[in-house]
């Protein structure tokens, strides 16, 4: 299971594993949420504990729209 960030017709997209409650058990469902739009392109810090120089940083989206760089959000990819 991973949470996928892609970029998709000018739309910023996010999948995160869904818990599922039917059977069986071993197939996986992706909740989909759209973090921007009319973007050109993206940048994604990935979480990395403390390790990093400027660990505020971590888990945050950069996004370029062809006007501005904005933080779209700032996200855990590893929880929940």
């Amino acid at each position: 299971m991973a949470t996928v960030v892609f970029l998709l017709d000018g739309k910023l997209v996010m999948l995160r594993p869904a818990p599922r409650s039917e059977v069986p058990g071993t197939d996986l469902k992706y909740d989909m949420r759209v973090l921007a739009d009319k973007v050109e392109f993206f940048m994604l810090l990935p979480s990395r504990g403390e390790e990093s120089p400027i660990p505020t940083l971590n888990g945050s989206v950069w996004a370029w729209d062809g006007k501005a760089v904005k933080v779209i959000t700032f996200i855990r990819l590893g929880s929940r």
